[in-house]
């Protein structure tokens, strides 16, 4: 990985909302996730089958390297999935698929650690907002990372 790509000092707020103004499109994608939409099958359905811990995730950093692009910048982010296998986000700007991401994350014992993965859908939310799913290179045990705040990912919100 050359110095473009990697994480970067500044990071950028895409969403600029706070999670009430966030919280009506959290719960309109849940309700889409369980009823589907005729004809589409919802993203987070599909893109990663494994249990999902969907409560109010804190929010994270996502390091995002658009394909053909020597930028790459990190932004904070609203996770709707963490999962073994990827995530599911709220992201401020449409992303390409196989976009290559990192998500940074502290392991259990607070070091600061990258996660590998590559952007396998981008849809459309509303106005600016997009929901991404990226997939992880390798699987991931839940319980030995946590959040920003020193909560386990592993744990139940």
């Amino acid at each position: 990985m050359n110095a473009t790509r990697e994480p970067t000092k500044v990071i950028v707020d895409c969403l600029r909302m706070n999670d009430r103004e966030l919280a009506p499109m959290l719960v309109a994608l849940a309700r889409l996730d369980r009823t589907g939409v005729p004809g589409r099958t919802p993203v987070t359905n599909v893109a990663i089958p494994s249990e999902r811990s969907t409560s109010n995730l804190p929010r994270v950093l996502v390091h995002l390297c658009q394909p053909d692009s020597t930028g790459c910048t990190t932004y904070l982010v609203k996770p709707r999935d963490l999962h073994e296998e990827g995530i599911s986000f709220l992201h401020g700007a449409f992303v390409h698929n196989n976009a290559r991401c990192t998500l940074l994350l502290r392991t259990a014992n607070s070091e600061p650690t990258q996660i590998p993965a590559r952007v396998i859908n981008c849809r459309h939310v509303a106005g600016r907002i997009h929901e991404l799913v990226a997939i992880f290179d390798q699987p991931v045990k839940l319980d030995e990372f946590q959040y920003p705040d020193g909560t386990p990912c592993g744990a139940s919100r």
